[in-house]
């Protein structure tokens, strides 16, 4: 079972088995490649720098799966108050992607973004939306079941 502390921000690792910390570390490690491939891909492309960008993402996206794999393991070994804590966080950050990605897409296509900021709203600042909404569900759901 998995102890969540710090109003749902964390978890504590010493409160996992020792398959769950593999499965854990494992799946962070490939998140992390992940994301830094992804940035790096976004960032070298949107200056025109001539990079392998096709291998590039598809090495992103195997690390991706890889990441998604060791999470599912970890994800099913948990009880049943941790996957409902998951699920509603998740559920939370997919509602903050949508909803803020439509009103702020709105307000860039209006362009009142441009106006203020000198930039076009791109895809990935709704992921940036989609972080902000889990962690609100994370610290709602602590507040409201596990404290």
């Amino acid at each position: 079972m998995t102890k969540i502390t710090h109003n749902g921000l964390w978890l504590d690792f010493s409160s996992l088995d020792k398959g769950d910390k593999k499965n854990y570390t494992l799946s962070s490690i490939f998140f992390f490649i992940a994301g830094g491939i992804a940035g790096f891909v976004t960032t070298a492309n949107s200056y025109g720098d001539p990079i392998p960008a096709t291998e590039m993402t598809i090495a992103g996206i195997i690390c991706l799966l890889i990441g998604v794999f060791f999470w599912i393991k970890f994800y099913r070994a948990q009880d049943e108050m941790f996957k409902r804590f998951h699920d509603f966080a998740v559920t939370t950050g997919a509602y903050c992607f949508i909803v803020l990605g439509i009103i702020f897409h709105s307000l860039s296509l209006a362009g009142v973004i441009a106006e203020v900021v000198h930039q076009d709203v791109c895809f990935p600042l709704n992921f940036l939306f989609f972080g902000i909404g889990t962690l609100a569900g994370q610290v709602s759901f602590y507040k409201k079941h596990l404290s």
